[in-house]
């Protein structure tokens, strides 16, 4: 089952013509990723940064775009995990406007690592968030 975040494309995310700057997708999939740990796997970044020395930095990420957002426009994006190896885990996510399936305007397939901050270095995913992240799986 995919998880769900929405964002509204507001003015200061648009260029002069109008359309939202490339970059703020990448900003708008980190939110998605950081609601997803919350709302979804129910382990919030302050929790996984703060509490636990932990993080999940992004290794790799390919973006395509497919279709030009603009000011007003209410974004979906659905994330599903699509692989889950020892210390890595890779997510997709789809972004749609507001004509919804047919509306597509980027995909995005992203890498990130589960790392301890002190010392940084790779650490196995946890067996239970491991099972969470399954529940995501596309």
């Amino acid at each position: 089952m995919p998880f769900i975040h929405r964002e509204t494309v507001r003015f200061g995310h648009v260029d002069g013509a109008g359309i939202v700057f490339h970059p703020r997708y990448s900003e708008w999939v980190n939110n998605t990723i950081e609601a997803w740990f919350a709302e979804g796997i129910g382990y919030d970044f302050t929790a996984l940064h703060q509490r636990d020395g932990r993080a999940i930095p992004l290794l790799e990420s390919r973006y395509a775009f497919r279709k030009a957002s603009r000011l007003g426009d209410v974004l979906t994006f659905s994330l599903t995990v699509t692989e889950v190896k020892r210390a890595t885990f890779d997510v997709h996510v789809d972004c749609h406007g507001p004509g919804g399936a047919d509306d597509l305007r980027i995909t995005t397939d992203i890498r990130m690592m589960h790392v301890t901050l002190e010392p940084m270095g790779s650490e196995t995913i946890p067996d239970w968030l491991r099972a969470k992240f399954e529940e995501f799986r596309a």
